[in-house]
């Protein structure tokens, strides 16, 4: 006889169950509350033992979101959680198990213990038995998002769903998990039996790690008749899925009946060539396939232009029934294709192909090799009456080769009435386009019934100057663009001060002037992005005089320049002045030639009080000339009380300093109130040695970056003495919260970071840089040995180099690594 859910006992597996309750369940016992401190007599088993826990756990696995149990006893003492970190830290490591069968579940309780001297199975079966049809019976939705699964997991949840128990399921979310070919295989067997899950409609799958036979089981599965007839919405972003899983994937679509309802498929992401994207277009251009297919996304794939060219092809026969409904591939990030392929797909534009397209994505993270002569291509087919009727928005970005004659093409295409009536978002941010492309665009603007929707213009990273910004000042002023509400512009370095209203511009004025008249928005640029532009001293100190007149900036990326002393003097003295940089969070001045002086100049600029409150990460990488001086200069501004309150990242990678600068460093960090929220410390390859590292360790052993979570040392000059000083601190407390060290050394001192195991040193490390050192047989040992013994207990990744890996195994360590899961490499 059953057990009725209006009955106490039915009532507590509804309870646990239900999708819209949480559980949190206590796994572990709390700190202070060890298992041998219990008293004689106290139930001490552990929670995966015990009946009517296991019972509970496998109750809230089988349809809730993951975030609606967890398991705290996954929590790290100490550890601050928010929302999204406590979800995460809950539900890995087998913190949220996937669901069983009645019949698996019935066996696994068998293994169970009841403490009330009880016999409890049977009625537990029951329960179970009773929640599950009733969860899975009425179930719609099933997110298994984020939750750490792997094959096995994916093995498991197969069982459920070939079973037949959800036949009213409609989405199933398994995106960003671990799963591979091997549990895929599995769920798409399920997927491919019939009557198994009749209604599903959106499947995410994106964000594992399934290749060419997972991908091409699910082909197999999408190609059988019957199987999810309602699939409307398949996902497949970042995996791994090759040419071959691809074509397998397009011989599906291709037959008849098959996904007769799917409307999108995203791809990208994967490893998709010419090949797979020529298979795609022709199964595409057969006559009844994919007949309700609107969104193809194939973004960042390795498409070129053959493969462009194949999909325009199958866009040029939609009037003859194929894939009517396709809007517009999504090819973005596939930075093969060109000119010839933009060809292509301005050819199938002009020709109708896309009546329907509402966005034309052309931009940096698509074709990102389109120069004049494809706009030129692309702005012909705008031109041509009826083509681009619905066009909303076109996206131009990041070319970085369309210029001035692009642009006019563009402009002209634009100015014809009724060209394209709809269109209300411009983007050509980051090309070529200088005074006369400018020109033009302000003219076409200007024409009666030229883009009368148009809402967002963005000019920005240009070499547009003076003349330019004049003359769609003037049209601005005309009335072109009535609809206009957001306007983004800027030139060189020279140009950009003219956008600082309030700060003396002169240049742009008539450009302010008339956007505030007609209340045109006009953003400041909040971004100074200038890296790997060789960009010397001259530029530096031009920049600079922008730093000074608007205090608008959170970020100063001028990475991989030629920056040299006087240019850092020239930027520090800018960001040095009261209210410069209020809002700078991020400072990138690495691989320049910036030495001593730079250093000390930008040191004493970050000192001034007010001048870096909001101050997050310094990248000072590769300048090769900063030394002991700079640092100590660095260091001293870093050990005021409140100068750098928010700093989280210093990166001083790729060096010149010492014992000194390290000394000068530790001891700026071993001052209360300086740098409080550091979590990353970037010293790899300078010239630090074993004193340096020992007046680190002994700053981290007074509690200095309470939070730092990673230390990075390798390629200096540290050894023995170095290593062990580290090793004693680590193991008497220090860095409570490292969770990853890359050091050198020696292999006699490795084991030192692991020994007297009850302590526990460094407990919540996980991930150990060991590589580029000569340890041998006896290091290895002592580290297995260590790990073999509990060793650090949350590491997760040991690296011991590249030769190790390849020619140079231990067996002892290569077999702890295994068992306790950690990857070797």
């Amino acid at each position: 006889m059953g057990v009725s859910t209006l009955e106490p006992e039915g009532c507590l597996g509804t309870l646990y169950s239900h999708p819209q309750t949480t559980v949190l369940r206590l796994t572990s016992f709390p700190d202070g509350h060890e298992t041998e401190d219990q008293a004689e007599g106290t139930n001490v088993a552990k929670y995966v033992d015990r009946g009517w826990c296991a019972t509970e756990s496998a109750w809230s696995s089988l349809t809730k979101a993951g975030a609606l149990s967890l398991d705290l006893g996954l929590m790290r003492d100490g550890e601050e959680y928010d929302y999204y970190s406590l979800r995460h830290e809950c539900t890995k490591g087998g913190g949220r198990r996937p669901p069983l069968l009645p019949s698996a579940f019935a066996a696994e309780l068998e293994t169970k213990s009841f403490t009330n001297g009880k016999d409890d199975k049977p009625l537990v079966k029951q329960l179970y038995e009773a929640a599950f049809e009733e969860q899975f019976g009425k179930a719609t939705k099933l997110d298994y998002r984020g939750l750490g699964w792997g094959n096995a997991e994916a093995a498991q949840l197969a069982e459920v769903l070939a079973s037949g128990a959800v036949p009213r399921l409609e989405e199933l979310d398994l995106g960003d998990n671990k799963i591979g070919d091997e549990g895929f295989e599995a769920l798409a067997a399920a997927l491919g039996k019939e009557g198994a899950v009749p209604r599903l409609e959106q499947l995410y799958l994106e964000g594992n790690k399934i290749g060419d036979e997972g991908c091409k089981a699910l082909a197999a599965a999408l190609g059988k008749e019957g199987a999810v007839p309602r699939l409307e919405n398949l996902h497949l972003r970042f995996n791994k899925i090759g040419d071959e899983s691809c074509k397998a994937l397009a011989t599906a679509l291709g037959k008849e009946g098959a996904a007769p309802r799917l409307e999108t498929l995203e791809l990208g992401f994967n490893q998709i060539g010419d090949e797979s994207c020529k298979a795609l277009a022709a199964a595409l251009g057969k006559e009844g396939a994919a007949p309700r297919l609107e969104t193809l996304e194939l973004g960042f794939n390795q498409i070129g232009d053959e493969g462009c060219k194949a999909l325009a092809a199958a866009l040029g026969k939609r009037k003859e029934g194929a894939a009517p409904r396709l809007r517009w591939p999504y090819l973005e990030g596939n930075f093969q294709i060109g000119d010839e392929g933009c060809n292509a797909l301005a050819a199938a534009l002009g020709e109708e192909a896309a009546p329907e397209l509402d966005a034309l994505e052309l931009s940096q993270s698509s074709l990102s090799r389109i120069g004049d002569e494809g706009c030129i291509a692309l702005a012909a087919a705008l031109g041509k009456e009826g083509a681009a009727q619905r066009l909303e928005t076109i996206y131009l970005d990041g070319n970085s080769q369309v210029g001035d004659e692009g642009c006019k093409a563009l402009a002209a295409a634009l100015g014809k009435e009724g060209a394209v009536p709809r269109l209300k978002n411009l983007y050509l941010r980051d090309n070529q386009i200088g005074d006369e492309g400018c020109k033009a665009l302000a003219a076409a603007l200007g024409k009666e019934g030229a883009v009368p929707r148009l809402v967002r213009l963005s000019l920005p990273e240009n070499k547009i100057g003076d003349e330019g910004c004049k003359a769609l000042a003037a049209a601005l002023k005309e009335g072109a663009a009535p609809s206009l509400k957001t306007l983004l512009v800027d030139g060189q370095p020279a140009e950009l001060a003219a956008l600082f209203e309030e700060q003396g511009a002169v240049e742009c004025k008539e450009l302010v002037a008339v956007c505030e008249e007609r209340g045109i928005n006009l953003p400041m640029q909040t971004e100074l992005n200038y890296g790997f532009l060789g960009w010397g001293d001259a530029e530096a100190t031009q920049l600079a005089e922008v730093l000074a007149s608007g205090p608008r900036h959170w970020k100063l990326d001028l990475e991989g320049n030629k920056i040299g002393d006087e240019g850092c003097k020239a930027l520090a003295a800018a960001l040095g002045k009261e209210g410069a940089a209020p809002r700078l969070k991020e400072l990138c001045l690495g691989r320049n030639q910036i030495g001593d002086e730079g250093c000390k100049a930008l040191a004493a600029a970050l000192g001034k009080e007010g001048a870096a409150l909001r101050l997050e990460t310094i990248y000072l990488d590769g300048n090769s000339q900063v030394g002991d001086e700079g640092c100590k200069a660095l260091a001293a501004a870093l050990g005021k009380e409140g100068a750098v309150p928010r700093l989280k990242n210093l990166y001083l990678r790729d060096n010149q300093i010492g014992d000194e600068g390290c000394k000068a460093l530790a001891a700026a960090l071993g001052k209360e109130g300086a740098v409080p929220r550091l979590k990353n410390l970037y010293l790899r390859d300078n010239q630090i040695g074993d004193e340096g590292c020992k007046a680190l360790a002994a700053a981290l052993g007074k509690g200095a970056a309470p939070r730092l979570v990673r230390l990075s040392l390798p390629e200096n000059k540290i050894g023995d003495e170095g290593c062990k000083a580290l090793a004693a601190a680590l193991k008497e407390g220090a860095a409570p919260s490292l969770k990853t060290l890359l050091v050198d050394g020696q292999p006699a001192e490795l084991a030192a970071l692991f020994e007297e195991q009850e302590e526990r040193a460094a407990p919540r490390l996980e991930e150990l840089w060991l590589n580029s050192n000569k340890i041998g047989d006896e290091g290895c040992k002592a580290l297995a040995a260590a790990l073999k013994e509990g060793a650090a207990p949350s590491l997760k990744m040991l690296d011991m180099g590249f030769l190790f890996l390849f020619h140079n195994k231990k067996p002892e360590l290569v077999a702890v690594c295994e068992e306790r899961g950690i990857t070797l490499r």
